[in-house]
């Protein structure tokens, strides 16, 4: 298994446990609320959307990495679409960026 599909499988068996957000809103009220531990935006998110939440992460002083496609990334959490993921645990997010971050 390669890191990028141990990584696809942690986000999904994230999503079972309910560690995650998806979406641009919901990220966005994750990362207000104090709730998110690391946000992933898709490597092919819309810039300007991408830089509204890497500046919202920022101030916020959440960890923010680019990984995969917003089709893999749906794919993996088991929905239609999404171009972010807001990760809500910390055991998780640890784990994930660390896949990511290989």
């Amino acid at each position: 298994m390669t890191a990028e599909e141990k990584t696809y499988s942690m986000l999904s068996l994230a999503m079972k446990a309910g560690a995650l957000k998806c979406g641009n809103f919901s990220c966005t009220e994750a990362v207000k609320k104090g709730k998110a531990y690391l946000v992933i935006l898709s490597a092919d998110m819309a810039e300007g959307s991408a830089e509204k939440l890497i500046s919202q992460c920022r101030s916020a002083g959440v960890p923010v990495v680019r990984f995969g496609t917003k089709e893999g990334l749906a794919r993996a959490i088991g929905k239609e679409y999404t171009s972010c993921i807001a990760v809500t645990d910390a055991s998780f997010s640890d784990g994930i960026r660390g896949k990511i971050q290989g």
